[in-house]
């Protein structure tokens, strides 16, 4: 399987780490996008985003738990047609009005894993 792009922006840290909390290694990393394809494709009136680094993201939030992963993505898409007004592609100063507001605050130390920390009231 060649290298994807989503694995040229994981660090050696982070692919460790990945595969030591999540068991991830190659091998099953395929293993379970074919998983959850086959599932997806059971569904007839469900056709959601299918690419390598979309699952990825539900996967790795259930541990590679397959039928967890697609319960979440249901979910992610029943949420997303519901509410579509919130969820919508915006760039930041799209929201700047909000972080304006004092309801979100960004706070000026990153998590240890390097990435940013809000805090919404």
């Amino acid at each position: 399987m060649p290298m994807q792009a989503w694995e040229d922006d994981m660090s050696p840290e982070i692919i460790r780490k990945a595969e030591k909390e999540l068991g991830e290694t190659p091998e099953v990393k395929e293993q379970a996008l074919k998983d959850l394809r086959r599932l997806i494709n059971e569904e007839s009136d469900f056709r959601p985003q299918t690419s390598d680094s979309f699952l990825l993201r539900f996967l790795r939030a259930k541990k590679y738990d397959i039928r967890r992963a697609f319960k979440t993505l249901q979910n992610y898409y029943i949420f997303k047609a519901r509410y579509s007004g919130l969820i919508t592609d915006f760039i930041p100063k799209d929201v700047r009005n909000v972080i304006e507001m004092n309801n979100m605050l960004i706070m000026p130390q990153r998590h240890p894993s390097g990435a940013a920390v809000s805090v919404a009231r």
